[in-house]
């Protein structure tokens, strides 16, 4: 088991021995033989946002690069300090903070316009 810091993120290993068991007698009907299949990385995610088909970043890079250059160091921060049982909540809560939603980022701007107010009437 180890842990290696990588530019961005990090990299969590570990190895362990497999050993084959005999499957429990009702788990040994007969069934299709499985096709195996090949794959690096997820399918990519999608989400529609304001009936606008966008994608979802879904690895740590494209988590990073989506969000806004202001949001990266944070980033880094909670995916560098998250443990092996917390990397995929902190990914998923981030994958949605890097989702582009236009509609909450003209509301976020228009309350923050009015607290400015706010604050300087006062």
């Amino acid at each position: 088991m180890g842990v290696s810091e990588l530019t961005v993120g990090k990299s969590v290993w570990c190895e362990a021995d497999a050993v084959r068991q005999p499957a429990a007698a009702h788990y040994r009907e007969p069934c299709e033989p499985r096709l195996h299949r090949r794959t690096t990385m997820a399918e990519p995610l999608k989400t529609l946002v304001n009936g606008i088909e966008v994608k979802v970043p879904n690895s740590i890079p494209d988590i990073r690069a989506a969000l806004p250059e202001e949001r990266r160091a944070e980033f880094d921060r909670a995916i560098n300090d998250a443990g092996v049982q917390d990397i995929h909540a902190v990914m998923r809560h981030w994958m949605l903070e890097a989702v582009p939603d236009p509609a909450a980022d003209a509301l976020l701007a228009k309350l923050a316009a009015d607290e400015a107010e706010r604050r300087g009437v006062a």
